[in-house]
């Protein structure tokens, strides 16, 4: 194990045994940055929920994007960017070896269209969904696949007429859910699944009927964790004091223990919400991992360290977005790929390196076709001419993210001010942030100032008819301002060290020590729950 200092923030890191494994696999020098600061300058990269209105440099008709107006690249909208209008080997360039590589890669990346919106493949009537596949009549969802009549949702997969979800799958009528899972007609809970009808709940997994409950397992007609027959509950409901619930579910969710880690059929794993996976180390939000380090809502890698929201990938390192990968390296947003290195928007392609939006190419460096035997003699050349400049090993400089800090996923995860992020080379927006919100929609019905940062926004018809349906009040804060609220419910992407609250062993859990909650070691909580 060694320890070094992060060239970002100057704090200190340790890199383990397997971390220097895998460097040599690849033939990569250990990071110069910590953990953190890499995964931040990755997030740095993705915006997903800020919206724009632009014209297709293409076609000049108008569309929504994730790049606003001002940005100097070229945007094409989703069907002009794949089609065969436009050939991405005509903005090829050829290496010059008295420059850095990533001074001549900023270039290409502004020459080279961009999607519009990242990619949506397989979606009607989504105009203004980002990430996006196999979805119909949704408004304002991103990262989220095989979705119907579903609004503002985030991370979230096979759901039905559903609003204001994050990290949640398989539900049909809901509201306000958090990584939850098979869930009907029910609102406002978190890490639940298996519920019908039910509202306000933590913790709680095959129940019915219940209104602000925590930590219940197959139970139903409960109110704040009390069995009641359905006539007293009914009525409980009916005749509901809202001040008077809301300090009595606070009273129950400090007093019902907490598990210190979802690790979930792990052997030897280190993190948190992880599920199936073995020999993983400091990943967050994963589902079937073996053999990786610094994942984060990552599903099916394999020998994968600091992959972000990639999913089944084998020998990677640093990819933002996208899926089956094999063997690429600082990859950002695409699908389909093996042997890419330092590839942005790259799909069905094999063998690039330097590459912008290419499709189905292969053997191309800074988007330039060569042979088999050219294209290998290249790259090694470039990659000694990078580890001379320093450049090699390393992510895209902070620099070239076409987003403002502010704008991207680094806000939702390492919310930051001005102050902090511009000295360390970040981008900040400061004129007011244009996001969906702001936008001339043609079923926009009211226009609201929402009460926490006082900005206009729309509540369009489609979301009406959906408070309508489920007896919903009209929400008081705008869908940005909920969303961040949804993502402060979670818990920070960070373990401390504190001793479990009834055996007093001691534990790793996402619970600062400072914090109220109790929390129990994995044994201690489930004989308390069970």
């Amino acid at each position: 194990m060694t320890i070094q200092t992060c060239t970002q923030c100057a704090k200190s890191f340790q890199s383990n045994d397997s971390d220097h494994k895998f460097y040599e696999k690849l033939n990569l020098s250990s990071p110069k940055r910590c953990p953190d600061c890499r995964l931040k300058t990755r997030l740095a990269f993705r915006n997903e929920r800020n919206l724009y209105r632009r014209n297709c440099d293409l076609t000049k008709q108008s569309i929504i994007s994730i790049y606003s107006p001002e940005k100097p690249y070229k945007i094409y909208q989703q069907d002009a960017w794949w089609s065969n209008k436009w050939d991405e080997t005509s903005y090829g360039k050829v290496f010059d070896f008295s420059r850095p590589f990533f001074d001549q890669y900023k270039e290409l990346l502004l020459a080279v269209p961009h999607p519009a919106v990242g990619y949506r493949f397989q979606s009607e009537n989504c105009e203004y969904t980002t990430y996006q596949d196999h979805s119909k009549n949704c408004y304002v969802c991103s990262g989220s696949g095989y979705m119907e009549d579903c609004l503002y949702t985030n991370w979230t997969n096979y759901a039905k007429n559903s609003m204001d979800i994050l990290g949640s799958h398989d539900i049909e009528l809901c509201y306000e859910l958090i990584d939850c899972k098979k869930m009907y007609q029910s609102t406002h809970c978190q890490d639940s699944s298996v519920l019908t009808t039910c509202h306000y709940c933590y913790d709680c997994h095959s129940c019915s009927n219940c209104f602000g409950c925590v930590g219940l397992r197959h139970q139903k007609f409960c109110f704040l964790n009390e069995p009641l027959t359905e006539a007293a509950y009914q009525e409980k409901i009916k005749n509901l004091n809202v001040d008077s619930f809301v300090k009595d579910l606070k009273k129950i969710y400090l007093n019902i223990p907490r598990r210190a880690l979802f690790l979930i059929n792990c052997d030897h794993c280190t993190g948190d919400r992880l599920v199936h996976c073995k020999n993983t180390q400091n990943s967050f939000y994963g589902d079937i991992l073996q053999d990786c380090n610094y994942n984060q809502d990552a599903y099916k890698n394999t020998d994968c360290h600091d992959m972000t929201r990639a999913a089944e990938a084998q020998m990677c390192y640093e990819c933002i977005g996208g899926g089956d990968y094999y063997f690429c390296n600082f990859f950002v947003a695409g699908e389909h790929a093996s042997y890419c290195t330092y590839c942005i928007f790259c799909f069905n392609s094999k063998n690039l390196f330097g590459c912008v939006g290419m499709k189905g190419h292969e053997y191309c460096i800074l988007n330039t076709k060569y042979s088999k035997e050219e294209y290998e003699k290249l790259k090694m050349a470039i990659i000694e001419h990078m580890k001379k400049t320093g450049e090699w090993g390393e992510f895209f400089p902070i620099n070239m993210s076409p987003f403002d800090y502010n704008e991207s996923l680094a806000e939702d995860f390492f919310p930051s001010s001005k102050q902090e992020i511009v000295p360390k080379g970040f981008h900040w927006e400061t004129k007011n942030i244009s996001s969906f919100s702001e936008q001339n929609h043609p079923n926009t019905n009211e226009v609201c100032n929402c009460a926490l940062c006082g900005k206009k926004y729309l509540t369009v018809v489609q979301e009406l008819k959906f408070y309508r349906s489920m007896k919903l009040p009209l929400p008081s804060i705008c869908p940005n301002c909920r969303h961040l609220s949804r993502m402060t419910k979670r818990n920070p992407r960070t373990l401390w060290n504190r001793q479990c609250a009834k055996c007093n062993v001691e534990i790793q859990t996402t619970y600062a020590p400072n914090r109220p909650e109790i929390v129990y070691c994995e044994s201690c909580y489930l004989k308390t729950i069970y």
